[in-house]
């Protein structure tokens, strides 16, 4: 996609967060404090505007920062939350709805979340007998400031996404685990979330049921879907400096589908670089080209085994795998399962065998 709208998508979002951040502080009486707000962080309201170039994704997290320190609002990151819905979070939000299931659709929140806290918030889901757990880990302590804030706006903005494209679910089965030994305003969340809370708990998760998982999505539009996917790649590479490399690749990957050369000199060739500047730069990251190309076609062999009954051994073939062990060496690292087991969870949604995976890539 052109610089120049890659810019305009996410100005929109940021334009979108923080002004979440303005009808929060105008409703508790506070609109005053967001103009000295944005000075503290850079910024000023003309940054706001469609096109200025000031606004990041690093002024909003340290606006957020800033907020958390300063200003005492009761269930600040649930009232940011009850704002979002999948329209204001942009390609991001268009992605998730446009997936084929609510497993597709979630693997555009690890991007999102690196965004926006610039990797402090980590998401991963993985799989247990009867659950999906949605799990969110924090580089801060639980005593940092802004702690319960960020981990209120991740619980809320979930649920708030999935309902909107999952609607008519019932919520009252699910549950959300907090380390939080419980917060003053324990009694918001039992009035604002809509399923139950304990605290104290080991993890940060939402806990919702597996049969959830595979229900196809209203919206579902692969090629649209496609087209997020490969933006948001872009963006978020952009963005975290420290894997900017391997989300260039994967972009790069998804945007020109089974068509995609699969030579290092060729990927390197098609994105202005030399073969060794890449490799080199993919291995400063922690990664290869080769650990990166063997996890997008696990990503595409897991599309073929949820929605179609094809062999093992021609999905394999068809995602560009010569030999079907490389395949199956390749599949269980990334899910700790085989393709066979895979396939059951969603023939049978989860079938209750206890095995778990991390699905979030």
């Amino acid at each position: 996609m052109a610089a120049s709208s890659l810019n305009q998508e996410q100005h929109h979002i940021l334009r979108q967060l923080m002004g979440d951040i303005q009808a929060v502080l105008e409703e508790e009486g506070q609109g005053r404090r967001f103009s000295p707000l944005l000075a503290e962080v850079g910024l000023a309201s003309e940054d706001l505007v469609q096109g200025a170039p000031g606004l990041t994704f690093g002024n909003y997290s340290k606006a957020m920062l800033r907020l958390c320190e300063d200003t005492q609002i009761p269930g600040l990151g649930i009232r940011l939350a009850m704002r979002k819905r999948p329209g204001s979070l942009g390609v991001f939000g268009l992605g998730m709805a446009t997936s084929t299931s609510l497993a597709h659709s979630l693997r555009f929140a690890p991007w999102f979340m690196d965004l926006i806290w610039n990797q402090n918030l980590h998401f991963s889901l993985k799989l247990e007998p009867g659950w999906i757990v949605l799990c969110f880990r924090m580089s801060w302590s639980r005593e940092a400031p802004c702690a319960q804030v960020l981990m209120e706006e991740a619980f809320m903005t979930s649920i708030r996404v999935i309902a909107e494209i999952q609607p008519q679910i019932d919520w009252s089965v699910g549950e959300i685990r907090m380390r939080s030994r419980g917060p003053s305003n324990a009694e918001l969340y039992r009035t604002q979330f809509p399923c139950s809370c304990r605290f104290g708990q080991a993890e940060d998760e939402l806990r919702i049921p597996s049969v959830w998982l595979t229900r196809p999505l209203a919206l579902a539009n692969p090629s649209v879907n496609a087209y997020c996917e490969s933006l948001c790649g872009e963006m978020v590479g952009r963005q975290t400096h420290g894997r900017a490399l391997q989300y260039r690749v994967e972009a790069f990957l998804v945007r020109h589908g089974r068509d995609t050369p699969t030579a290092l000199r060729d990927v390197a060739t098609s994105m202005g670089m030399t073969e060794r500047a890449l490799r080199g730069g993919l291995a400063r990251e922690g990664t290869s080209f080769r650990e990166i190309l063997h996890l997008h076609r696990v990503k595409e062999a897991r599309k073929y085994l949820e929605e179609t009954g094809i062999p093992i051994k021609e999905i394999a073939y068809r995602v560009g795998f010569a030999q079907l062990p490389s395949f199956y060496r390749a599949f269980g690292k990334e899910l700790g399962l085989t393709p066979e087991h895979y396939r059951a969870l969603y023939v049978t949604e989860a079938n209750g065998k206890g095995c778990e995976a991390n699905l979030s890539q």
